[in-house]
């Protein structure tokens, strides 16, 4: 599997990000753009995630976070976090991740 993520990081890089967004526009190969072009997970340190119902909630190590309706986006391309109507979702979230695990 290394080997294939890094033949297409070599191709990224030869092709150029920007060809490879069009092409793959909200896929998670733009996950791989991400990371080449340091912006991608390994840079934000460790994530932590809780899934309720049908809903993804992710804390990314840098502060950043990310909710994902799946019933609505499986593939979780629409983040939810900066909605308002969404708040009283990410805080429930937030304090259970907050909750000491057994």
């Amino acid at each position: 599997m290394l080997g294939a993520v890094a033949l297409w990081l070599v191709v990224t890089y030869w092709i150029g990000p920007a060809v490879i967004r069009a092409a793959y526009e909200g896929r998670s190969v733009d996950l791989i753009n991400r990371i080449i072009q340091g912006h991608g997970p390994i840079r934000y340190g460790p994530m932590r995630s809780v899934v309720l119902g049908h809903l993804d909630y992710i804390q990314n190590g840098n502060g950043t976070e990310e909710l994902y309706d799946l019933f609505e986006d499986p593939r979780e391309e629409h983040d939810l976090a900066g909605l308002p109507v969404w708040a009283d979702s990410l805080e429930k979230l937030r304090s259970i991740l907050r909750a000491p695990q057994n």
